[in-house]
């Protein structure tokens, strides 16, 4: 009898819903990507429903080179729903925040410098993974820029290339593969790539472990 009541209770306990999260810009983000306003908005999503967290919106306190707070480019969550990236307007350059979704609502863990080369993310994307993130840039003509930060901000990889399409990182973070043309554009190699370059991210070696340009394996990676 005590053995079925104690089925019972786990078997209730393993039908109990854990709270998960999502986030929102107060307000949509423009077509522009000025004035979308500052605040994110922090829901717990439990089996009661979804409330918004006590303290939402939070506010990025920062003044950017108007003089005015600063604007919310871009707003996303990790797939583990534990870490959220946003890109506010700054000084000469947008900046890069990391925030962690706590019980507690977000707290901002660090933030630096987005190098995109103009005041907003013209010609500039975030790919957001789970343990980490993929800046893809063009600061300057010809020059294509693919960056790989973790989840405390740490830059793990940097490269730039005329001839660079794309950038891909495997779901251990352990390798880094660069998807290259041999053909250059003002904003990088024109599509589709023709070669694969695969870094080992645990080593700081500049070199490429290996390098392919049979187009299975091309399309498999960079596609």
């Amino acid at each position: 009898m005590r053995a079925w009541i104690w089925a019972v209770l786990l078997l209730g306990a393993g039908q109990v819903m854990a709270a998960d999260y999502s986030v929102a810009p107060l307000r949509p983000i423009s077509p522009t990507g000025y004035d979308p306003g500052n605040g994110i908005n922090l829901y717990e999503i439990t089996a009661k429903g979804v409330e918004l967290m006590k303290g939402s919106p939070y506010v990025f306190r920062h003044k950017d080179q108007h003089g005015t707070l600063s604007s919310l480019l871009f707003l996303q969550m990790n797939p583990a729903h534990d870490f959220v990236y946003a890109v506010f307007t700054g000084d000469d350059e947008p900046i890069l925040a990391g925030f962690a979704v706590t019980c507690k609502g977000l707290v901002l863990r660090w933030q630096q410098p987005f190098n995109t080369g103009d005041s907003d993310m013209e010609q500039a994307t975030v790919t957001v993974l789970d343990n980490f993130i993929i800046e893809d840039t063009h600061p300057a003509p010809f020059a294509h820029v693919e960056s790989v930060v973790d989840q405390s901000g740490r830059l793990i990889r940097s490269e730039m290339s005329q001839f660079l399409i794309s950038a891909r990182v495997n779901s251990n973070g352990n390798f880094y593969y660069s998807c290259r043309s041999s053909t250059a554009t003002a904003y990088g190699g024109a599509p589709p790539p023709n070669q694969v370059l695969v870094f080992d991210l645990r080593k700081s070696a500049a070199e490429p472990v290996t390098r392919s340009n049979d187009p299975v394996f091309v399309r498999s990676i960079c596609n």
